[in-house]
């Protein structure tokens, strides 16, 4: 026997779209409320693939995430509803990047996790509400900051000193490599894994 109304199935709402990136542009993430992946290539395109489910198809038409390309790089940016939800109306929100491996990444307010493969330019997080991982591109030489991390930082790389999880809780510095590319992390709520 079953108890309770049946789980309703969500509906999805996807798209998909392709932009011409220069390697050294700045790409941001912002406001996002459930999980980002980020992959990097040789290309110079940015492919973004947004996700976004609801109980409802009345309710996609709350939280839209937007892409705007600029001369400087490409911005992705949800927007929050607070008066949607106060009405119980709630929009989850997945995007899926692939952008060049030298670009300049932003990533902040992201309601999920944040995973980001073959890192090879400069990259700034901050708020992350569950947990980070990053892989780094082979031989890349950095400089990395963290601090406030809520689940620890765990760095496993053979060319940087391991780190004692306890004390990103506030501020720790490590060069991986000869250092160089700036990594700075900050407001995680849970773990930082950097391989």
């Amino acid at each position: 026997m079953q108890y309770g109304a049946a789980a309703q199935e969500e509906l999805r709402e996807e798209s998909r779209q392709t932009f011409p990136l220069s390697a050294n542009a700045l790409v941001e993430i912002a406001n996002i409320n459930r999980d980002v992946i980020i992959q990097t290539s040789a290309s110079e395109l940015a492919e973004v693939e947004i996700i976004r489910l609801a109980k409802r198809q009345r309710h996609l038409k709350y939280h839209p995430v937007t892409v705007e390309q600029s001369p400087a790089g490409l911005l992705i940016k949800g927007k929050e509803d607070q008066a949607a939800y106060r009405r119980g109306i709630e929009v989850k929100q997945r995007v899926t990047l692939k952008i060049p491996r030298q670009a300049s990444l932003e990533v902040r307010n992201i309601g999920g996790s944040v995973r980001i493969v073959e890192l090879g330019g400069p990259l700034k997080v901050e708020q992350v509400s569950g947990s980070l991982e990053i892989r780094l591109a082979e031989n890349l030489n950095a400089d990395l900051t963290a601090k406030y991390i809520g689940g620890g930082l765990y760095i496993n790389l053979s060319n940087s000193d391991r780190v004692d999880p306890e004390s990103a809780a506030v501020s720790v510095t490590r060069r991986i490599g000869a250092g160089g590319t700036p990594i700075l992390i900050s407001k995680v709520s849970g773990s930082v894994v950097i391989r």
